[in-house]
């Protein structure tokens, strides 16, 4: 075995420089992670942008209709783009977590039984003692 690898269960797996075990696809991770920084950073940089030119658009408006109609259209088209890029995001997040994670196969644990229902009993009248149970 190389300096720089420990041994796992399922074979040799990378190290950090000072010995920490890492994942085998170590490499994965920053790269994925650069990638949905960089697509969050793209989403504000483009709204922003967008959202200029809607309020460059308001100043010319001419009255309130046009207004309104502009309005509605940036809502809409801000909505579809926070929909897009929170996609996208999952899309990264989902690539991240299926490099990340081992698959599981094992069948899920069966579910325990009902509880039996608890004796029902009188109420207890004020001026009775409180009966150990």
């Amino acid at each position: 075995m190389d300096q720089g690898q420990t041994m796992s269960p399922g074979g040799p797996t990378s190290t950090a420089p000072i010995g920490f075990p890492a994942l085998a696809n170590g490499e994965a991770i920053p790269r994925l992670a650069a990638t949905m920084i960089k697509e969050g950073m793209d989403f504000v940089a483009d709204r922003l942008r967008a959202d200029s030119r809607t309020i460059d658009e308001m100043r010319c408006c001419g009255n309130i209709m046009d207004l309104a109609a502009l309005q509605q259209r940036w809502f809409a088209e801000a909505t579809q783009d926070y929909s897009d890029a929170a996609t996208r995001l999952f899309e990264h997040a989902m690539e991240l977590a299926s490099t990340t994670l081992p698959e599981t196969t094992a069948e899920p644990p069966a579910a325990e039984p009902p509880a039996p229902p608890r004796a029902s009993r009188a109420p207890r009248a004020p001026d009775q003692p409180v009966a150990a149970e």
